[in-house]
């Protein structure tokens, strides 16, 4: 009979073992992108790998966010109040690399990139697979998707400019991620 523990705040069962180790293998997508950047003139090529959030990650990429926008947030609402629209969007994006990606190649640095578009088609990867989660379940399991997936990005995105990539990020099937 398995038995039940709880330590350093997971709970563990003497039958999770192998089973515990396929599925988070399941729960992670690679994906490569290439990239023109017009704002640099480079070609960023990369493989990444992410992983599903949890809800520990969800939590945590909200603390980062809220670090990042200085404690306040974006009301649509009430503009000029808070932060504004693209610092949000952007600063939601850096948070949820930080806590997502597994594996990314060495010259992605948030510190050294200065495309915003860039870092939006990492994104996009990462938003379009965490979604997939949620179609699956509202679809009643007809997507049969066991949760790993690589796929190549190859086609040639043209670095845009800031504000236009983060609206284009930020937009239709993105959104749903972007706030939780």
């Amino acid at each position: 009979m398995p038995t039940n523990s709880f330590r350093g705040g997971q709970r563990r069962s003497a039958s999770d073992g192998m089973q515990t180790a396929s599925v988070k293998d399941n729960l992670r997508k690679t994906f490569t992108i290439h990239y023109r950047s017009e704002m640099d003139g480079k070609t960023y090529e990369g493989q990444f790998t992410v992983k599903k959030l949890s809800i520990r990650d969800l939590g945590q990429i909200g603390t980062i966010r809220s670090q990042l926008n200085g404690g306040m947030h974006y009301d649509e609402n009430n503009p000029g109040v808070g932060i504004d629209e693209q610092t949000h969007m952007t600063n939601n994006m850096i948070a949820h690399l930080e806590v997502a990606l597994l594996q990314q190649p060495t010259w992605f640095d948030l510190d050294e990139i200065y495309d915003l578009g860039l870092v939006g088609e990492v994104f996009k990867h990462i938003a379009e697979f965490e979604n997939s989660f949620f179609r699956s379940r509202r679809s009643g399991g007809a997507d049969q998707s066991d949760g790993v997936s690589q796929e190549s990005g190859n086609g040639t995105n043209e670095g845009s400019g800031v504000a236009g990539s983060v609206k284009a990020v930020g937009g239709g099937a993105v959104q749903p991620t972007l706030d939780p």
